[in-house]
């Protein structure tokens, strides 16, 4: 020992007139177990390392450097407890608990905990309050659990993986939001940081967004309304419509069905159609019919070179060919021209109104071209022609199947107004005998010329 004796003075005090000065490596103890030690070890100290004295039984504490204050309390289960007082009021400051190993530092009731490097305050907490001086990072290099944590500022990161993480319950009024800068996005993502975003919210200065992708089921417990934009999807399915009926659009664009409106197969089937245009064929199937209500009416276009036609498959030319055709006419007060191309049987009554012409081709400049109505002979067991009438240098007429000819010269006159006086010869009856056989030859030739009677 270096210094000044020390001596009693009879109250258990010691004391030295000078300063007193302990070596290195000499225990300086407190108490008849000498159980206090402190010790100021000269040479380095390993980690877990005893020391006789100081350090006891399967010791855990950490390595020393050279010339190392070591303060030890061996006594087992004994504390290591530092007070202040305040306001005459000891408190304590530090507690080391050897029973249960918990290390406590203690701030009296109303004050805080301070924690300071180089000077300055890096963290103060009070009760409740546990508030860091600076920008501080909290890093861990496993798992770091947190209790219900409150935020009451902005919490910024990089890109990390929350694992095992249980419910979240968001209180009314929270607000998840990406960032006011346009184009800035929030995503909620499937399959970890690199998986599919599944939520996108963007801000725009257009007009703030949000994406879902990859949508596997949306349930929804109210109308939906996506306002002016496209809904597309590869099929859309609406319970409330029927299989078979065709879709329209109802009242405020509802997708709407009816029974009078299907599709099956390759069929489509409408109880009623109203004014159209058709601009492709129209083909009805073997045995079906086309039916028309009371005054129904197929009419032509407008202009004079608009037609109606019908046409008929012609099996000897394996094609189909006109066989009706009403055309529009320039003509002042007249109907529409029909012509038939073909031959045509009618079942029952042709009736014509007042003053009706029956024209043959009236463009045609062709001699023999002809209108000819037929009737079938039983005992020839073919169509005969009744009456043709046979364009030529003058209109030609037959009938009974005679070859049409020219107007012919009519009879002459005779005369009617004979008395008794006026024939009363021989020679006188000859004449008159001669010229009424001599017209009634006349007009015997032209019956026979136009068939209404047989050549005898």
């Amino acid at each position: 020992m270096r210094g000044s004796p020390i001596s009693s003075s009879g109250t258990n005090t010691l004391v030295s007139t000078a300063a007193y000065d302990i070596p290195d490596d000499i225990l300086f103890t407190l108490g008849d177990d000498s159980d206090i030690a402190m010790l100021l070890r000269s040479a380095t100290l390993s980690a877990d390392a005893e020391l006789t004295g100081v350090i006891e039984g399967t010791s855990d504490h950490l390595g020393n450097a050279a010339n190392s204050l070591i303060i030890s309390n061996v006594t087992n289960d004994g504390d290591v407890h530092i007070l202040v007082s305040k306001a005459g009021n000891s408190h304590t400051a530090f507690l080391a608990d050897g029973s249960t190993g918990d290390t406590i530092l203690n701030a009296s009731t109303g004050q805080s905990v301070d924690i300071y490097i180089a000077g300055t305050k890096l963290l103060d907490y009070a009760t409740g309050a546990f508030a860091f001086q600076q920008s501080v990072t909290i890093s861990s290099t496993g798992t770091l659990t947190l209790g219900a944590i409150t935020l009451s500022g902005a919490i910024a990161g990089g890109d990390q993986a929350f694992t095992g993480v249980g419910d979240m319950t968001f209180t009314n009024g929270s607000i998840l939001a990406a960032s006011v800068t346009d184009t800035h996005t929030l995503l909620v993502k499937a399959g970890g940081l690199s998986g599919t975003s599944v939520i996108t919210i963007t801000s725009l200065d257009a007009g703030d967004t949000l994406g879902l992708a990859n949508v596997n089921a949306l349930t929804a417990v109210g109308n939906l309304d996506i306002g002016a934009y496209d809904l597309r999807a590869a099929t859309i399915t609406a319970d409330g419509l029927t299989a078979t009926r065709v879709v329209f659009a109802g009242t405020n664009g509802v997708l709407s069905d009816d029974a009078d409106f299907t599709f099956v197969t390759d069929t489509l089937t409408v109880t009623n159609i109203g004014a159209t245009t058709l601009t492709g064929a129209v083909v009805v199937a073997d045995a079906n019919t086309i039916e028309m209500g009371d005054v129904a009416i197929i009419k032509t276009g407008t202009t004079a070179a608009d037609y109606f036609r019908l046409d008929a498959y012609n099996t000897n030319d394996s094609a189909a060919k006109e066989a009706i055709r009403i055309v529009n006419t320039a003509v002042a007060s007249a109907g529409a021209v029909i012509t038939v191309s073909g031959d045509a049987t009618f079942n029952g009554a042709l009736n014509f109104g007042s003053n009706v012409t029956i024209n043959s081709l009236t463009t045609s400049t062709v001699d023999d071209e002809y209108l000819d109505i037929q009737a079938y002979d039983v005992d020839g067991t073919a169509y005969v022609s009744v009456i043709r009438v046979q364009n030529a240098n003058a209109v030609e007429l037959g009938f009974f199947a005679a070859t049409p000819v020219a107007k012919q010269t009519g009879a002459d006159a005779l005369n009617t107004g004979y008395v008794t006086t006026d024939i009363d010869t021989d020679a006188e009856l000859v004449a008159v005998i001669n010229v009424i056989t001599t017209e009634v030859n006349a007009l015997r030739t032209a019956l026979n010329n136009y068939g209404l009677t047989t050549v005898v």
